[in-house]
């Protein structure tokens, strides 16, 4: 291998042009391939709550959008480890517009769990109250709250896509922590507003104790 160095640091001089050229170009890739990575990384590889370890997503293999049998909270429920379960069905829908800003989690949930499982939320007790109380009460996160500016007492328009309704919500909570870019509505709520067809229990978190059991 030595005994080529020198032929191979000759051949590199008989053109320098090309030589100079064939650095840039792998200099470039290299860069592009780090800037895409760190992107990458920022969007998607961020810091999970230590409660997330003890949750387990299971919904249907097809989408977010397609039915999970109404028996399987029941199967899930009697698994060894598993302390509670919560729908956390994935509504979708267009807020104002289609422009990025007005664009967040939408999910149909159970107030009476969802903060219950989702631990890492911080909510106010009578933000809370009011939005188990109120059939259409919205809970928002702090992040969209800012972003959109909406405060308490507003009412907000969701206009379906994946299901053929439109949801008119009151916000009566705000909630933070460290990933607060989604909003919570009524599951109630919107079994009452959908065609009868369409009625079903979707996707289910499930918070588990004593055990990590991983995501599917």
């Amino acid at each position: 291998m030595w005994k080529i160095l020198p032929f191979a640091f000759k051949n590199l001089l008989r053109n320098k042009r090309r030589t100079v050229l064939t650095v840039l170009s792998i200099s470039v890739s290299l860069f592009l391939l780090g800037v895409l990575l760190s992107v990458y990384a920022a969007f998607y590889h961020r810091p999970m709550p230590p409660g997330s370890a003890l949750r387990l997503i299971t919904r249907n293999k097809i989408s977010l959008a397609t039915i999970l049998p109404e028996y399987y909270g029941e199967r899930i429920a009697k698994i060894p480890g598993v302390k509670e379960i919560s729908i956390f069905n994935w509504f979708g829908g267009t807020y104002i517009d289609n422009r990025p800003e007005h664009m967040f989690g939408r999910f149909a949930v159970e107030p009476e769990k969802v903060f219950e499982v989702l631990t890492e939320f911080e909510i106010p007790p009578e933000q809370l109250e009011a939005f188990q109380r109120d059939r259409q009460g919205f809970a928002v996160g702090k992040s969209i709250a800012d972003r959109v500016g909406l405060k308490l007492g507003d009412r907000v328009t969701i206009v379906g896509d994946i299901y053929p309704i439109t949801l008119e919500l009151n916000v009566r909570a705000i909630f933070q922590g460290p990933d607060d870019n989604n909003t919570f509505f009524q599951w109630d709520y919107l079994q009452e507003s959908l065609p009868q067809g369409w009625r079903g229990f979707h996707e289910k978190v499930s918070r588990c104790q004593g055990q990590k059991l991983g995501k599917a």
